[in-house]
């Protein structure tokens, strides 16, 4: 499974679900509800990155925007 992270290469994590003889649902559905709350948060971590220079700039640009008027 693919993390994005923000100026990286995605991270490539495995989620062991168990061997041949201890596999089953239940696992799998623990599994996949982990996998699946690994990847939401690496979005939110990747989002928050991503917007944090934008949000800066903008302040920046507001600022300048006041002071000229």
């Amino acid at each position: 499974m693919l993390l994005p992270q923000w100026g990286k290469k995605p991270e490539c994590t495995s989620i062991y679900i168990g061997t041949e003889n201890t596999y089953d649902a239940d696992r799998y559905r623990g599994a996949l509800t982990g996998a699946i709350g690994l990847r939401q948060e690496a979005e939110r971590q990747y989002e928050e990155a991503a917007t944090r220079p934008g949000a800066k700039s903008a302040l920046a640009l507001r600022k300048d925007l006041r002071a000229a008027a």
